[in-house]
């Protein structure tokens, strides 16, 4: 019984993943305020309900109390973000924040699946990485002259790249040279080089 609910939960998963990029694509479409939250919020059905079929097969296969804490700590994070955000920031994207969220949640249920220490590591990172980036716009609103630093931005980007490639820096973790290790804690700079990125154009 366990394999039928996994098998066809996973065609749920694949059916809903598609029903959420169309509605990325339909939300774009001309239409009153009121429409478009409504949208939205349906976007946010989709990824809740979509997350929660990603766990349902986790918890199956694995028959582990953990994965239904983490699932719950995952869904509570994602939740406050879009809130907190929307409530700091009432002019920002929903649709960039639900994707945000969608990516993440994506992210988290990939590495449950393959390594549930990594992934509770990750989701702590992650969950730092999204308070500290939140204020991003704040700083560049009350401090407008960040806007000038491009080329500052871009070299920080590029600097950041190449610290792989310094001996007893760089490190080569699960087959590719993109981690450094700084102090016992490594992370791929390309993650800091997205939001050098960002700050650039």
């Amino acid at each position: 019984m366990i394999t039928v609910i996994t098998t066809v939960t996973k065609y749920i998963i694949i059916l809903l993943m598609i029903i959420y990029t169309m509605s990325c694509y339909y939300v774009l479409k001309p239409v009153s305020a009121e429409e478009k939250e409504r949208r939205y919020n349906k976007q946010v059905v989709l990824l809740f309900l979509w997350h929660f079929c990603c766990h349902l097969v986790l918890f199956l296969k694995l028959q582990s109390m953990t994965v239904i804490y983490y699932y719950g700590a995952e869904i509570l994070l994602a939740g406050l973000y879009m809130v907190l955000y929307h409530m700091l920031y009432p002019k920002a994207s929903r649709l960039l924040t639900n994707n945000i969220c969608f990516l993440l949640l994506l992210g988290y249920t990939m590495l449950t699946r393959v390594n549930f220490e990594l992934a509770k590591k990750q989701f702590l990172i992650s969950a730092v990485a999204l308070v500290l980036f939140s204020m991003i716009p704040y700083m560049i609103l009350k401090w407008p002259k960040l806007k000038t630093y491009g080329y500052y931005y871009a070299i920080a980007g590029i600097a950041l790249l190449i610290t792989v490639f310094i001996p007893r820096l760089g490190l080569r973790k699960y087959g590719a040279a993109n981690w450094i290790q700084i102090g016992g804690i490594s992370f791929q700079p390309s993650e800091l080089v997205k939001i050098t990125f960002i700050l650039c154009i």
